[in-house]
């Protein structure tokens, strides 16, 4: 007759009623998880349908000032004790707050109608300290809602994707991407300081006139976003900046000194103040693109 093994069953058994209870912490770490997500991720896609191409404007942003508006509005009556006003535009306001909060499903939690009633009643009670802190309390939850939501939202509608752009170089007819046209303006730049440094003033007048038909190219890639002239990065002061790098590259023998400090000039008033301005939305998208890639594995 086969025996069954009672003892080892009862073992495990005893073990796992032992074991300490960890689904509450398995459930933190996953709240935190999707705290985490929703802190750095994109914004949701139903936002979408309020920002061009699918809408005509920004349709969203415009919500928001006219919900920023009408709590700014309620604390003007208020200070000139216009009372009936701060009655009519209290209830205008709760009524878009409402509006606005069902826009976005995933974003519905982000707007408590707790601390708009609490308004609500400390003005119908007319208590000057109840009005104060209410106040507070409404505008603490936009600072909390701006603080998670608006950068992400301004990197995804207000900033382009530089990553999808594609410049044709005119000579060559030879299609660039965005990244790769950037990488050979640095590597020419670069170029041009590195050789005269080791004595080889010819190949660094070559860089230079690489750097300068690639920043000319660069020039033309801000009408993809801009529609205004373009005064920084690739102005008039710039430009000063490369042809005083070409005269200071013009000599037999140029000075090595000078020809870095020019440089040095160009890296810090185009590129590293472009990239103060630009750098943070690309590389947000970039990470964004990494996640959607890790999800999809």
């Amino acid at each position: 007759m086969r025996c069954t093994p009672f003892v080892p069953m009862a073992a495990l058994a005893l073990a796992a009623a032992c074991a300490p209870d960890q689904s509450a912490e398995v459930q933190q770490l996953r709240d935190r998880v999707a705290e985490l997500e929703a802190m750095v991720g994109p914004p949701p896609a139903s936002l979408d349908q309020f920002y061009p191409p699918q809408a005509e404007g920004p349709v969203y942003l415009a919500r928001m000032h006219q919900l920023a508006g009408g709590i700014t509005a309620l604390g003007v009556d208020l200070g000139e004790q216009d009372m009936e006003n701060v009655q009519r535009g209290f209830a205008q306001f709760r009524d878009e707050y409402l509006a606005v909060s069902q826009m976005v499903p995933e974003w519905a939690g982000q707007y408590p109608i707790e601390p708009v009633d609490r308004l609500g009643a400390a003005l119908e009670a007319g208590d000057p300290d109840a009005i104060g802190a209410a106040f507070q309390e409404v505008g603490a939850v936009c600072h909390t809602c701006h603080v998670a939501n608006l950068p992400k939202t301004y990197f995804r509608y207000r900033f382009g994707d530089f990553m999808a752009l594609r410049i044709t170089e005119p000579a060559s007819g030879r299609e660039l991407h965005y990244p790769d046209l950037m990488r050979e303006i640095e590597g020419a730049l670069t170029g041009a300081v590195v050789d005269v440094m080791q004595g080889q003033p010819d190949r660094a007048r070559e860089h230079y006139g690489t750097f300068r038909a690639r920043f000319e190219l660069l020039g033309t890639v801000c009408a993809a976003c801009h529609t205004t002239e373009r005064r920084y990065f690739v102005d008039a002061d710039v430009w000063e900046k490369i042809d005083a790098l070409g005269d200071a590259l013009a000599p037999a023998q140029p000075d090595p000194q000078l020809v870095q400090h020019t440089a040095q000039e160009i890296g810090e008033e185009s590129c590293g103040k472009c990239h103060l301005v630009h750098a943070p939305s690309a590389l947000t998208r970039m990470h964004w693109d990494e996640m959607g890639a890790l999800a999809v594995r």
